[in-house]
């Protein structure tokens, strides 16, 4: 069904219920004068004779011109609101009766909007025809093929008129641009869909065929006319997108035959030549002289694909579709061929047959789509069966130790349940700290819970329960500073009782192998206790300090203290005091945990004046991706994106309290929004090069993240991620893979802040015998500019430390030349006294677990 047909069907229904016109002006004499006064009385005109004679004259004729008849009485007789239809002008024009002007599709010459090449309709006042009245229509015509205006033109009634119009305004117009947009959202939906499968090509190319012919059609429709007055450029951009959607629909027609090999190099070039003509082309009849031989080219082309597709029908299981859409496509371009040589009329039947062919096909790619969704359907459920075969014996596994551990899980759950609900009850938009403290309850709650059902704990021989779980290098301070905001809530209700957790730059970098979920559980326990005592007022401090190699945590309350009766007992299973004493099923699962750790817990406490609990901890060495300071460089600037002031006010403090700001060699600059930052990187390519920059997570109201925006700015490890979701796995693996370290938002207070002196630049040292590595970490350290020295043998390597300052990063291979370990050379530096020493090994960090004073890093230079 051609489109012309659809569109009759369309017309036949929409305009059943219009009247005939009440008489046709095809036999009047028709009068031509030309030049931009020609509607003027006295303008010399030539007689053209009937309507059909007087389209043969203005066949290619441009400019401006008038054209002119005379309405009797007896036209527009028992017509009560005469109107008058002109059919399809092209391409602007105004109409005059009696010689004013009555209406109009634009400014003559053309300025601003207009309605270019519509059907067009204009009211004919009575008292204006009187006993007959002079018609003019003045014309500014731009296209010099086709015959122009005047397609048809009768006299009705002004409402029969008028809806006549819109009706086939309609069909040229408002249809063209719903199909434009839907074909813009369906060729946006397949490439989005298919952008990064390589096995997917012809889908991609047949999105480019969608999004393409939607702008095509679009241009056709005239909606452009409405906003821009440049016909030239409007022309430009039709013929541009019409070559630019037949080279991706005829590519996607031949599609991968290895026969059809010859046709997409000659559908290609020969695009490619006709684009360049159309868009450099100086003039506007140089740009259709280029169209109209790519009209013809891409007539050739369709016959092309019709007769492979009928030779290769063995090879496309499809070839009945795809022969019937290029049928209708060469139909619709012989109509409008035709029409452009004036060899017929009417509206463009490409864009109608566009649509007919990519409605078809979107189908058939809908279909093939509906195919691979199943199929990832069936293996999606397959995976799923698979995870709950295994959740289900896992489960089973864990029902046994479940029994015994009811009393944990009752007295455990108990206080973040407690503080959700405190903290959901205070309000509906919760400020940043109540929103992490909320998150944090919620991931203890699930931890629990998982810790219970998916990680059974063994029961050792001497009776006490295991922890979940292997114990893991972990920040201490980032795992009780939490658990503390969590319990100042809880126990708002409360208003003399102050839980105060004091942490100070010798409480930054104390690093612990724990169980985090577990030493949380410890630290609820013991502050629950602590103010249990308290009654109505008091106060529980907890502390975070070292001495030597361990790490010390106390939680120290003011209550009434314990008799020394009481604290002989306490710590056994079960044991319990009741809540006047404070102490009993939460401590003995404490002292077992911190046990396990290697570690002791310490109770002392003297009758009125309070209890303090000691946990001591072996310290460990922090990891080589720690943040152990910011350190800022003269001339690098500093940038701080996060959605909360309150964080942009504590770094500028840090940055104050570090002599930063009296500097003025180091700008520190801050953002709220993505938007600003990505315009600021994009405006100074060389600050954002150097730049320090300290960004958070989560960006309220935004769907970036700090980490998307690293990837998407290509900041890498210049990025440090300041956030309070420093515990979620996601994230720290993200982190992790763009090379960006974290600090917890909790201690952005914390961090060491200080500035490099400009005339010391940055210096490491290497120890491997294997030259490769050395001129990667050469390489690296250029582009890093780091004074980076190497050396091969171990006595090399001394040599060259001499001088250097005993902090200076000293990098050595654990497998060296002869036999020998580098860690045993590690252990002569430490001797000597040097102190930032990293193993630089392909091994595991296990098999040096007993050295806890050496770092232990990759093969990779440090600064990629």
């Amino acid at each position: 069904m051609t489109p012309r047909t659809i569109q009759s069907i369309l017309s036949f229904f929409l305009l059943a219920a219009v009247p005939a016109a009440a008489a046709d002006l095809a036999g009047k004499t028709y009068y031509i004068s030309d030049g931009p006064a020609c509607e003027a009385k006295g303008a010399p005109r030539a007689e053209a004779g009937d309507l059909a004679a007087l389209k043969k004259r203005l066949v290619g004729k441009t400019g401006v011109y008038c054209v002119s008849w005379r309405l009797e009485k007896a036209d527009w007789e028992g017509l009560r609101d005469p109107a008058i239809y002109l059919g399809r002008v092209a391409d602007v024009s105004e109409l005059y009766l009696g010689g004013r002007k009555i209406g109009l599709t634009s400014q003559i010459p053309a300025r601003g909007w207009h309605l270019h090449a519509l059907h067009s309709s204009y009211y004919l006042p009575p008292s204006l025809l009187a006993g007959g009245g002079d018609l003019t229509l003045k014309i500014d015509k731009f296209f010099r093929a086709g015959s122009g205006p005047l397609d048809e033109i009768k006299l009705g009634t002004w409402d029969d008129i008028r809806r006549e119009t819109r009706w086939r305004n309609y069909l040229q117009t408002d249809l063209l641009l719903l199909f434009s947009i839907l074909f813009l959202f369906v060729g946006a939906l397949i490439l989005g869909i298919f952008r990064r499968h390589p096995n997917f090509s012809t889908y991609r190319t047949f999105s480019f065929a969608c999004v393409t012919g939607a702008l095509f059609s679009l241009s056709l429709s005239r909606v452009l006319y409405f906003f821009i007055s440049d016909y030239a450029a409007i022309y430009k951009y039709n013929c541009t997108v019409g070559a630019l959607f037949f080279y991706f629909f005829l590519t996607y027609f031949y599609g991968t035959l290895r026969s059809a090999h010859y046709f997409r190099a000659v559908n290609g070039w020969g695009t490619g030549v006709f684009l360049a003509g159309i868009l450099f082309s100086p003039t506007l009849k140089g740009t259709a002289d280029f169209y109209a031989a790519w009209l013809f080219f891409a007539y050739l082309n369709l016959l092309l694909v019709l007769g492979h597709t009928l030779y290769s029908r063995r090879e496309l299981p499809d070839y009945l579709s795809r022969a019937a859409g290029t049928a209708l496509l060469l139909t619709a371009f012989t109509h409008d061929i035709l029409v452009y040589v004036d060899l017929a009329s009417g509206a463009n039947w490409i864009p109608y047959a566009i649509f007919l062919v990519l409605f078809a096909f979107v189908f058939i790619v809908l279909t093939d789509m509906g195919q691979i969704y199943l199929a990832a359907s069936r293996t999606a459920f397959a995976v799923r069966e698979r995870n709950k075969m295994q959740e289900d014996l896992t489960r089973v596994a864990s029902i046994a130790a479940v029994g015994q551990m009811a009393s944990q899980v009752a007295h455990d759950i108990r206080s973040p349940l407690a503080a959700l609900d405190a903290s959901l009850k205070s309000a509906a938009q919760l400020p940043e700290e109540q929103r992490v403290m909320v998150r944090h309850a919620v991931n203890r709650i699930r931890d629990i819970a998982n810790n219970l059902l998916e990680k059974t704990r063994s029961r050792p021989a001497d009776g006490r329960p295991g922890a979940a779980g292997a114990p893991e290098l972990c920040l201490l301070s980032s795992v009780i500073d939490p658990i503390v905001t969590e319990k100042r809530l809880q126990f708002g209700g409360r208003a003399g009782v102050n839980i105060d957790l004091e942490l100070t730059p010798e409480s930054y970098g104390l690093f612990a192998m724990i169980q985090p979920v577990e030493l949380g559980r410890v630290v609820s326990n013991l502050v629950n206790n602590a103010v249990e005592v308290l009654g109505e007022n008091g106060s529980v401090r907890l502390g975070l300090s070292h001495d030597d190699n361990s790490v010390l945590l106390t939680v120290a309350d003011t209550g009434k203290g314990i008799s020394p009766q009481v604290l002989a007992k306490l710590g056994a299973r079960g044991a319990t005091f009741g809540k006047a004493d404070g102490y009993g099923l939460g401590l003995y699962h404490a002292r077992t945990a911190v046990e396990s750790w290697g570690g002791t817990l310490e109770i002392g406490s003297q009758e009125g004046k309070g209890t303090t609990v000691t946990v001591k901890l072996p310290r460990a060495e922090a990891p080589a991706d720690f943040v152990r300071g910011l350190y800022l460089v003269p001339g690098s600037p500093v940038v701080v994106l996060d959605d909360d002031s309150t964080i942009h006010h504590i770094w500028q403090g840090r940055f104050k309290d570090a002599g930063v700001l009296e500097r003025g060699d180091i700008d520190v600059i801050h953002f709220i929004e993505p938007v600003r930052l990505r315009k600021w990187v994009a405006a100074n390519p060389e600050k954002a090069a150097r730049a320090l920059y300290l960004f958070d997570y989560e960006l309220i109201g935004c769907p970036d993240t700090g980490l998307s925006l690293a990837r998407e700015l290509r900041l890498g490890s210049k990025v440090i991620l300041v956030t309070s979701r420093h515990e979620e796995k996601p994230v720290t693996d993200e982190a992790k893979a763009l090379k960006i370290r974290v600090i917890p938002k909790s201690l952005a207070g914390l961090v060491p802040v200080s500035v490099r002196s400009a005339d010391r630049p940055a210096r490491a040292v290497l120890l491997d015998d294997d030259m490769l590595v050395q001129m990667n970490w050469k390489l690296a350290s250029k582009a890093a500019g780091v004074d980076f020295s190497a050396f091969e043998t171990p006595e090399e390597f001394a040599a060259g430390l001499e001088g250097l300052p005993k902090d200076t990063p000293l990098y050595i291979d654990s497998e060296l030349g002869g036999g020998v370990k580098g860690e045993e050379v590690a252990k002569d530096l430490r001797d000597r006294g040097y102190t930032d020493l990293t193993l630089s090994t392909g091994h595991s960090p296990e098999k040096f677990a007993a050295l806890a004073w050496l770092k232990v890093a990759g093969k990779e230079p440090p600064w990629n």
